[in-house]
């Protein structure tokens, strides 16, 4: 392992967030006075994942949010699932994962939209996902009032564990049941 190896090691385990081939080559090049481009940090990246399975480690680097970042691999999501939820790892309520859903499907949206699809005020769940970073308010509609427009956060794609939007599931139309059980009310009952 050269030393190259282990200082983008250090670099990409010391980060809280995902860090780019851009942002290591450049700190590399500061620190070893000569030029490491971004494509030479993906293939010292590629031997250090080559390595971590020959020695069957327990974490790798997986690519996520356009970056590099060091994880447990997924086959202990059991364990660490089940360690999480003992030490009481806030979640996010229903009305959160709700909003943010129509937030991540339909960006940019209003709050007027996202309220009119929940069919429930949303301030409060618009907040929460706000001080977390999973939404940002990326500018203002040319609607009457110019309502705030929002659109998925930077921590959004970090905290589900995806590189970029195009991962996500893609939406089905609802469509309705082909029988419905019982007889229809009608206006006259």
């Amino acid at each position: 392992m050269s030393l190259i190896e282990q200082h983008i090691e250090v670099i990409i385990f010391t980060s809280t967030a995902p860090v780019s081939a851009e942002f290591i080559s450049e700190m590399l090049s500061q620190i070893h006075s000569n030029t490491i481009t971004a494509d030479q940090v993906i293939n010292y990246i590629r031997n250090i994942r080559n390595r971590y399975h020959e020695s069957n480690m327990i974490f790798d680097i997986y690519e996520i949010a356009g970056g590099f970042q060091l994880l447990t691999k997924k086959t202990f999501d059991p364990v660490i699932s089940h360690v999480q939820s003992n030490l009481n790892k806030k979640k996010l309520s229903t009305a959160s994962l709700e909003t943010l859903s129509v937030v991540v499907y339909k960006q940019p949206v209003t709050k007027a939209v996202i309220e009119s699809i929940r069919g429930v005020n949303s301030d409060y769940a618009l907040q929460k996902l706000l001080e977390k970073g999973l939404i940002k308010i990326i500018g203002r509609s040319e609607d009457a009032g110019r309502p705030l427009l929002y659109a998925a956060g930077d921590a959004f794609l970090e905290h589900f564990g995806l590189n970029n939007l195009n991962d996500l599931p893609k939406l089905k139309e609802f469509e309705p049941p082909a029988e419905t059980i019982g007889n229809p009310i009608t206006e006259e009952e």
